[in-house]
């Protein structure tokens, strides 16, 4: 679980970077299936100048690992894109798999959304 429910208006409206869909979702995979998703996450930049966002995936296990990301240099309001992939082992344990992107500038976290697959 990612965060207490409330929202921090402050980090809100000083956000350097905005992350397009806002969670990742692999939906439910059929046991057995060894199937690979990909989901194509947009990253805008909000920021008045250049910026270097690095995007990284953390997480996974049950047969369910989860990778993706990369680097991105955008001008101001430009918007770019980083892939995020799902690959579920045919013995992948049935039930909830979770990760975390993360975005960051430089040593700094600016932003993440969980990522979820469910195998059935």
């Amino acid at each position: 679980m990612i965060g207490a429910g409330r929202e921090n208006l402050l980090k809100a409206v000083d956000a350097t970077v905005a992350i397009e869909p806002v969670s990742v979702s692999f939906g439910a995979v059929p046991s057995g299936s060894g199937q690979t998703r990909n989901v194509a996450v947009s990253l805008t930049n909000l920021g008045a100048g250049s910026a270097t966002f690095i995007a990284s995936v953390g997480g996974g296990g049950g047969g369910v690992a989860f990778s993706g990301g990369g680097s991105l240099s955008l001008a101001a309001g430009a918007s770019g894109s980083v892939n995020v992939t799902m690959t579920a082992a045919k013995g992948a344990a049935l039930g909830d798999h979770q990760a975390l992107l993360t975005i960051s500038a430089g040593a700094t976290e600016v932003a993440h959304a969980a990522v979820y697959a469910f195998v059935k």
